[in-house]
């Protein structure tokens, strides 16, 4: 049987490995370099070497990729200033500085419009180890008022996401995160919300339902700061009868007056109608309450 050459295998792997091309791709990576030995994701073989490797050469080229947080402002941030600007964390693993200035993508949410242009300042991190750098981005002209901008870097050494975020200018209020918590053996219960900008204590409250198979929990709510609130379960985990689902309707107002966002970033959040009012929701995982747990919930952003 004739081998194949070095040019075929070559574009073997490019399908193989590109998102929506080969049929055993997982959907959400395109190279998983975790995993030691594999040029798919999650473990899976390539195909034509069944259950083989592609050995230490391939592994080796997608062992480490880049490393990217942004730090200022907080993700998923809003009512900024136009004159906004960002800085990052980055961990280069073998990329250069030229790459990620390259790769880093700031645009507008929805628009065709290009990627906004900026200068860069490079800061070795002093704790950080090797290729370790702290990013400051300046954009060349101000930004859009009452915009929502995505920020996103791919690696394109192995086309895998390093960062996808956002931040808003302008008063647009949405739900950052949500955190599920249970100690004391259930008896203490409660949820964290955070917001991307300071609400309007008065209306998160009356805005906010929680329930468990169809039935509504009791609880009280408090504010520790203007965008971070608590709801405590007045029972704990009593009552509780599956998967617990929380509602806020867009009568919940930033101190700006700005209404509640429903369509927080692309989480596949649903809104509908309660009593004539939209609302948006989300669903926790249905995790045992009668033990330490702690989940969150936070938007996508693709």
């Amino acid at each position: 049987m004739k081998s194949p050459s070095l040019t075929a295998l070559a574009l073997v792997l490019v399908a193989a490995g590109l998102p929506g091309c080969a049929a055993n791709e997982a959907a959400s990576n395109s190279f998983d370099g975790s995993v030691p030995s594999d040029g798919g994701a999650n473990g899976t073989d390539l195909g034509f070497f069944p259950g083989a490797d592609l050995g230490n050469p391939f592994d080796a080229a997608f062992a480490a990729t880049l490393s990217m947080t942004m730090r200022t402002p907080t993700p998923l941030a809003s009512l900024l200033p136009t004159s906004q600007e960002l800085d990052f964390d980055v961990v280069l693993n073998g990329a250069t500085q030229m790459n990620v200035e390259s790769w880093l993508d700031i645009t507008p949410r929805g628009s065709v419009s290009p990627p906004i242009t900026a200068g860069f300042l490079w800061t070795a991190s002093p704790t950080g180890g090797a290729g370790a750098y702290s990013l400051h981005v300046i954009p060349t002209a101000p930004l859009d008022d009452l915009t929502d901008y995505g920020v996103r870097v791919i690696d394109q050494r192995v086309f895998r996401t390093a960062l996808a975020t956002g931040f808003s200018t302008g008063s647009r209020p949405r739900l950052s995160s949500a955190t599920l918590n249970a100690q004391s053996a259930g008896n203490k219960v409660w949820i964290d919300l955070a917001f991307s900008e300071p609400m309007n204590a008065s209306t998160v409250g009356p805005a906010l339902t929680v329930s468990s198979g169809g039935a509504s929990i009791a609880g009280t709510v408090t504010s520790s700061s203007g965008a971070a609130y608590r709801f405590d379960f007045a029972g704990g985990a009593t009552g509780v009868t599956g998967a617990i689902t929380l509602d806020l309707a867009s009568s919940a107002t930033a101190q700006s007056g700005t209404p509640l966002l429903l369509d927080d970033w692309d989480s596949p959040t649903s809104t509908g109608a309660d009593a004539g009012t939209p609302f948006f929701e989300i669903v926790f995982p249905n995790v045992p309450l009668t033990t330490n747990v702690s989940t969150t919930w936070t938007p996508t952003v693709n």
